[in-house]
């Protein structure tokens, strides 16, 4: 069922429910629609369905209803950027939980406000935000590990400490501490895969190669991205899948491997994604996977190596190299133009351009030394063209 079709039959039963006065039936319709709503990134709507469960579950003295009902609330506000509204209704989720001695509801509080403090490191990036996440997921462990055996399943108790030990692996990312973030995320996918719990096993891998990619361990990345895909796949779930091949996708393009990253990134298009932004995202990188295609087949068919056409490609190549990241393969681009543009006897102001587009990669790689030597090879090109421009402008005046 669509988010659409399920949204306009839990509004009908929602209905319903209203027409007999069901209170508690309404409340748990306003939770579910609440959810598909964000979802669907409509976080605005969501608030609003869990405000409606709020008030039913406080006319119907449910604190459990109430606590989940604030959470929730949390959790949208948050997804909008919300930190200080996201955190207030978190808080009183854990007064809430508290106040009827409900650990399994205390226990998913603290997870709650630990998750929130991760999103504001996002934006902050304060140590600090990192120290309160720490505290919330370990006081929320320590709950999982003390007091929740025998209350919940033991599968819900797997999914509760891998989930955890997921979020104390970004903690510890966050905190540039790649051995304690590598050990918790490990331990997340060993509970995992232990009990088959295939959402928790891709978050976890797709955690990891994230982090891989952004190390720069890239085979690494590729195989957690892979293993995160076949759990989508076993799910059934395509915006999950669409994800994995998209992140595969842009690994490929950082790489500079045109053909096989157009080939993961067809399937993320075509299998969809839930967020506009995220749609977005996709068409945007399978458009330079496709044009990288083009130029690289339009090199290959261009015979004279030193031609004006050899060099415009040169040129176009490097620029859509750095535009996903490969700088590597955009510095033989340039170093290819500039070669082309002396045998073709550019004037120095072209030549200038090349040393600015070399001098702007190396600093992207961050070889700043051999930055400064292209800007210095920059600086003599103009100088000298200045000079034939002088001699120019008195040769016109004599004449």
């Amino acid at each position: 069922m669509t988010s659409t079709k399920e949204i306009k039959h839990l509004q009908k039963a929602k209905s319903k429910a209203q027409s007999s006065n069901n209170l508690k039936e309404e409340a748990s319709l306003c939770n579910q629609l609440g959810e598909v709503y964000a979802k669907t990134g409509d976080y605005h709507s969501a608030i609003e369905e869990h405000r409606q469960e709020l008030k039913l579950s406080e006319i119907l003295h449910d604190v459990i209803g109430s606590a989940v009902a604030n959470r929730k609330i949390g959790e949208c506000y948050a997804e909008l950027g919300n930190i200080k509204a996201a955190l207030k209704h978190q808080r009183l989720h854990l007064n809430l939980a508290r106040s009827v001695h409900d650990a399994a509801e205390e226990q998913r509080a603290l997870a709650t406000i630990g998750r929130t403090y991760l999103f504001l490191f996002d934006s902050d990036n304060s140590r600090d935000s990192l120290k309160h996440a720490e505290d919330a997921f370990k006081k929320s462990l320590a709950i999982v590990d003390e007091r929740l055996e025998g209350t919940v399943s033991p599968r819900e108790l797997s999914e509760m400490k891998a989930r955890l030990l997921l979020n104390l692996g970004c903690v510890y990312d966050g905190m540039k501490e790649p051995q304690r973030c590598s050990d918790f995320i490990r331990q997340s996918i060993y509970i995992a895969e232990k009990n088959n719990l295939l959402e928790d096993l891709y978050r976890a891998n797709f955690n990891l190669g994230s982090i891989h990619f952004r190390n720069g361990q890239h085979s690494r990345a590729m195989r957690c991205f892979e293993q995160s895909k076949e759990c989508a796949r076993k799910m059934k779930d395509k915006f999950s899948e669409s994800e994995c091949f998209h992140s595969i996708g842009k690994v490929l393009l950082y790489l500079g491997d045109f053909a096989a990253a157009r080939r993961s990134l067809k399937k993320a298009f075509c299998l969809g994604s839930q967020q506009p932004s995220d749609r977005e995202a996709v068409k945007r990188d399978f458009k330079h996977a496709i044009r990288g295609c083009q130029l690289e087949q339009m090199a290959t068919e261009v015979t004279d190596k030193f031609s004006h056409e050899a060099m415009d490609l040169s040129e176009q190549l490097g620029d859509l190299y750095c535009k996903v990241g490969c700088y590597n393969k955009a510095l033989e681009a340039y170093q290819a133009q500039l070669v082309c543009a002396e045998v073709l006897g550019k004037p120095a102001r072209e030549l200038a351009v090349i040393h600015v587009s070399l001098a702007a990669t190396y600093t992207d790689l961050r070889q700043h030394h051999r930055a400064v030597e292209q800007y210095r090879q920059e600086l003599k090109l103009r100088e000298v063209a200045d000079v034939r421009d002088m001699n120019n402008i008195m040769l016109f005046n004599l004449i």
